[in-house]
């Protein structure tokens, strides 16, 4: 069986999930709806109420080095 690849989504639909989500849709709904895995939605939402929009946007991967590690 293969395994069906998700569709990559724009910042912009990342927005209006969030707003979807203020308008009391549910994770769920928007997940069954749009495609995008229900557990992504959670940790977007959880970034959105912290950081605002700028939670949306991707996240740079950080390489850790030796102070880092050791903390």
């Amino acid at each position: 069986m293969k395994k069906r690849r998700c569709r990559k989504h724009t910042e912009a639909e990342y927005l209006s999930y969030m707003h979807m989500i203020e308008d009391g849709v549910s994770i769920n709904c928007i997940h069954k709806e749009h495609g995008i895995d229900a557990g992504q939605l959670r940790v977007l939402w959880g970034r959105y109420q912290e950081k605002g929009i700028m939670g949306l946007k991707k996240q740079p991967n950080i390489k850790a080095d030796f102070e880092l590690r050791k903390k």
